[in-house]
């Protein structure tokens, strides 16, 4: 208010508009096995005219899109584990602002897994002897291409009984 001898005071107002600052979150870290390292990101992004998730040597679905997949490549697997991060870029007022968050995909090593060395034997052979070897896993079980039955297919070394159709 303003006011002056003999005069009216007048009076003016104005707007105030606050805009929100960009956020940016991008989700949990993960764990990964090394032969199954494809990764759904599920960043979120708030009050930004744009995202853009940045890092690793891999390839991402789409880099701009909060939800997005990530897919590792060896460099990043080899590693052990990759830093991937999100920023939004606010808009309206705070069109230079910027938040930022990362987020790390840890890779396990894959499970490894040797069924020995092909056998050959007598089409009338009752049972044949298998074994087998697993790591980076807490077992592993028998399947057959054939019809013939393992004595225990869960047991890394078994016996396999063919059946007539697998001689």
């Amino acid at each position: 208010t303003v006011g002056a001898v003999g005069c009216t005071d007048v009076a003016d107002s104005l707007l105030l508009t606050f805009t929100p600052a960009p956020n940016a979150n991008a989700g949990i870290d993960q764990i990964k096995c090394a032969n199954n390292a494809v990764t759904d990101l599920t960043g979120t992004s708030y009050n930004a005219s744009s995202s853009l998730w940045t890092g690793g040597a891999g390839a991402f679905t789409d880099d701009t899109e909060p939800t997005t997949t990530y897919t590792p490549n060896g460099a990043d697997t080899a590693a052990g584990s990759v830093t991937l991060t999100i920023t939004s870029t606010g808009s309206g007022a705070c069109a230079a602002e910027t938040d930022s968050d990362p987020m790390v995909i840890t890779f396990t090593n894959a499970p490894l897994v040797n069924a020995g060395s092909d056998i050959s034997v007598c089409a009338d052979t009752p049972l044949v002897a298998v074994s087998a070897t697993v790591s980076v896993s807490s077992g592993g079980f028998w399947t057959t291409s054939g019809t013939g039955t393992f004595d225990d297919p869960f047991v890394l070394s078994t016996d396999y009984d063919p059946s007539d159709a697998d001689t």
